[in-house]
């Protein structure tokens, strides 16, 4: 199994912005590549830090493009190298940071349950019975007060319509 990702700061190497539209459309580029390569992907909009060409210090949005595959081959990694160009060329990026790491381990799909039970237990605590005490007594000792609330509201009354 691979942990495959494309990373990329929202800044240019001198540290201005970049238009929103650019991080826009290389994400969605990114997005639609994974798609093809891989059956889809995650997209994460982390905080990151660098030096810039001046060497000094920021901090930029980025955006992390996400995929856990059980085949990587050597097609896969040339159409990734390839869109990491394309993304460092729109977004005037000095580099990409593409990483494809091996893992051990296993990935799976899990699906719901054929049958999912009708009620779910609900834990309690001491709370919810003093509440439920108390509803109960403001009920009894005001009989068709919720009654009349439930119909003002329905009638606009209480809204000032």
């Amino acid at each position: 199994m691979y942990l495959v990702e494309i990373a990329f700061g929202h800044c240019r190497s001198d540290g201005s912005k970049l238009p929103r539209r650019k991080i826009v459309h290389a994400r969605k580029r990114c997005l639609e590549v994974f798609i093809q390569c891989f059956d889809g992907g995650q997209l994460h909009s982390p905080q990151g830090c660098y030096l810039t060409s001046k060497n000094s210090p920021i901090n930029e949005p980025s955006t992390v493009i996400r995929a856990y595959v059980q085949i990587l081959d050597d097609r896969h990694r040339q159409e990734l190298i390839a869109l990491s160009r394309e993304i460092a060329t729109i977004l005037e990026q000095d580099s990409v940071l593409l990483t494809d790491v091996y893992l051990q381990g296993t990935m799976q799909w899990v699906k719901p349950e054929a049958t999912v039970p009708a009620k779910l237990p609900i834990r309690t605590s001491p709370l919810t019975y003093v509440f439920r005490d108390l509803v109960v007594a403001f009920r009894s000792s005001s009989p068709g007060f919720l009654e009349n609330q439930e119909r003002r509201v329905r009638t606009g009354k209480e809204a000032g319509w």
